[in-house]
């Protein structure tokens, strides 16, 4: 598997047992692969959109600390800015792509948990209320935990579509791969949203679940009835709606355009847990 790869890759950079490692990656299968390796190393992988600001990244690594930070650089050009800030080490493998490193030798690591499930598994950004980053410390546990409970509510299973727009770097993001991970369902995923692209699948029946910010949904909607694209063939059987405020309105038109019902979810990173309505 390619991932073992890439833990060659890392601990030659000095990766080890409870090091923070943060992945500035686009959603692509060079962030999955990346997430697992560093894991398996029983490291703290922090996921960065490396779209964010140049002032949120600066702060985002200063709260994490992190031994090594990884660039996913192709089809990324924010990555790819970012790592000729920084980046020294150039490392190519024909399924991930090309990723850059840049290790910091004075991260401290934290001490590591004797049973797999204790350790942190995602380090994963949220400003809460005070409007300052905070790395979140989510467990093999919770986020398993997560997988379970979301697959169970989204009644997904094995050959089942997500469609993966949301950035891993969110808390929905990680959602949605855990909960295909736990069904053995499929997470089709989208680096930055295309209109074109998703409502052309929405149509063709290529996905079944569909988990969003209403943004994106507005943008889905105004696409979709702007060019009168026909539904009839869609196969979802399950979309939701989390991370702000849904609109009533907004609700009625994307349930109308999709025939289903728009579950309203409200999670809170710290805990990873979700409400529905």
């Amino acid at each position: 598997l390619y991932h073992e790869s890439e833990m060659a890759a890392l601990r030659a950079c000095g990766v080890g047992p409870g090091d923070r490692v943060m992945i500035a990656a686009e959603n692509t299968m060079a962030c999955v692969a990346l997430l697992y390796a560093v894991q398996l190393l029983s490291a703290w992988p922090a996921i960065l959109n490396p779209r964010s600001a140049r002032a949120e990244v600066a702060a985002l690594r200063d709260c994490c600390a992190p031994r090594l930070t990884v660039f996913a650089v192709d089809d990324a050009p924010a990555a790819l800015e970012l790592s000729k800030e920084t980046g020294v080490d150039r490392w190519d493998h024909a399924d991930v792509g090309t990723l850059v490193f840049e290790p910091t030798a004075q991260s401290r690591p934290e001490p590591a948990y004797v049973a797999a499930a204790d350790q942190v598994g995602l380090l994963i950004f949220t400003s809460g209320t005070l409007g300052l980053p905070k790395a979140v410390m989510l467990s093999h546990a919770a986020l398993a935990a997560m997988g379970r409970v979301l697959a169970e509510s989204r009644m997904t299973s094995a050959g089942d579509v997500i469609q993966g727009v949301a950035p891993l770097s969110h808390i929905m993001g990680m959602a949605n791969l855990m909960s295909a991970m736990h069904a053995g369902a499929a997470l089709k995923l989208m680096p930055r949203l295309e209109l074109a692209e998703l409502s052309a699948g929405i149509a063709k029946g290529d996905l079944t679940h569909l988990s969003f910010v209403p943004t994106v949904y507005t943008r889905l909607v105004d696409h979709i009835e702007s060019r009168g694209i026909d539904l009839s063939a869609s196969k979802l059987r399950y979309i939701s709606c989390g991370g702000a405020p849904l609109d009533p309105s907004l609700k009625q038109r994307i349930e109308r355009l999709c025939r289903l019902r728009l579950v309203n979810r409200y999670g809170i990173t710290e805990c990873a847990p979700a409400f529905r309505t």
